[in-house]
């Protein structure tokens, strides 16, 4: 029974899970059941968590697995600003071929949303100084928290943690791979970095 999570990260944290449900597991779909999983490291504090069965899924045009939708928002206490981020629709219909392929998935949008991927509006605060709380976020933080609050998720939904754990990336995904490796060496047990450039002047010149 494959499951996913995603994680949406601010200075106030939002992460969701989806999990692949039968009618005997069903009664593990709920937030009593998974609150007390959860442990945020750096000070971090469980705001709320909510919990609800989807059935019928048909984004890639064949069935997947019903899944329970698991969302926790969360925060860092000892930040001086709090932004919420909310994940968007997207995450799930990409999501969804890792379920399929009963696979437990992750994904963070590394605190700001995909409607702000094109602009760097994301990084400044409203009195135009730099967010390096978001910008740590971005680099690092979420991808540290990524692994660890979707292992807790998956541990408590199916009693057992993953035997396995693994890093997909491409491009900016790669970039990031490779900060897995620097920063997280512990978090997977194998990350396959594709793509991470970085000297875009030459690339595009």
């Amino acid at each position: 029974m494959p499951s996913i999570w995603k994680l949406a990260t601010g200075l106030q944290l939002l992460t969701a899970m989806y999990a692949a449900v039968g009618a005997a597991t069903t009664t593990n779909c709920c937030s009593a059941h998974l609150e007390s999983a959860i442990s945020i490291e750096n000070d971090g504090k469980v705001l709320g968590l909510s919990a609800n069965l989807v059935t019928g899924d048909q984004t890639f045009g064949q069935s997947v697995p019903d899944f329970c939708n698991v969302t926790v928002t969360y925060t860092h206490s000892n930040w001086n600003d709090t932004v919420h981020i909310t994940a968007e629709d997207s995450w799930a219909q990409s999501l969804l071929s890792g379920l399929a392929s009963n696979y437990s998935t992750g994904m963070t949008d590394t605190g700001h949303s995909l409607a702000d991927q094109e602009s760097a509006s994301w990084a400044y605060k409203p009195d135009g100084e730099l967010n390096l709380d978001l910008l740590e976020e971005y680099a690092y933080v979420a991808l540290g928290d990524l692994p660890a609050v979707g292992k807790q998720l998956s541990n408590r939904y199916y009693g057992h943690g993953p035997q396995y754990s693994f890093w997909d990336g491409c491009s900016t995904g790669g970039r990031q791979g490779i900060q897995m490796a620097q920063k997280y060496p512990t978090a997977y047990n194998g990350i396959y970095a594709g793509s991470p450039a970085i000297n875009f002047p030459e690339i595009t010149m």
